[in-house]
């Protein structure tokens, strides 16, 4: 599982790094085309259902802020899910989560590890801390998002809009 991790975690960032790295080539090399972010246009709220082994979740997630070139966002993001844990016990329980989230990367790729926590009852109420570190898909005046993560509730994959 380690190897997993670290592969992936590996292929993520020569991704992000590479694809950026090639796009800034190519928009330096032609002298007719120059790269623009002003240009690009990203929807400020996205609506999305992310699941993994642990938890299910509908969530919406704004932006606070962005950078000028938009290397750098950050977004805040609260949802509601559903929290399966068999571990020492299990633990069921419908709650509500809440964290922020850093992207990095211009175009389609992004770079994505979010902060936060669930809260929520099974036999008296309980906190379970969220981490992830991942990739988001989502085209500059896109409304399709696809994200993929992994953390400390395992490997999680997610579909949402953008707008």
């Amino acid at each position: 599982m380690k190897i997993l991790l670290t592969v992936s975690i590996f292929l993520l960032f020569n991704n992000i790094l590479f694809s950026q790295t090639f796009v800034d080539i190519e928009a330096n090399s032609n002298s007719n085309t120059t790269y623009n972010p002003d240009r690009e246009y990203y929807a400020n709220n996205n609506l999305y259902l992310e699941g993994s082994f642990v938890i299910q979740s509908i969530n919406f997630e704004t932006k606070l802020y962005r950078s000028e070139s938009n290397l750098f966002q950050l977004n805040g993001r609260f949802g509601l899910g559903y929290f399966y844990l068999d571990f020492f016990g299990v633990q069921q329980s419908t709650g509500g989560l809440a964290g922020l989230t850093i992207l990095l990367g211009r175009k389609n790729n992004h770079f994505e590890t979010s902060l936060g926590g669930f809260v929520g009852s099974d036999n008296g109420a309980f906190a379970w801390p969220i981490a992830t570190l991942g990739y988001k898909y989502q085209k500059p005046e896109g409304r399709f998002i696809f994200r993929s993560n992994i953390g400390t509730l395992g490997i999680g994959i997610g579909l949402g809009y953008a707008f």
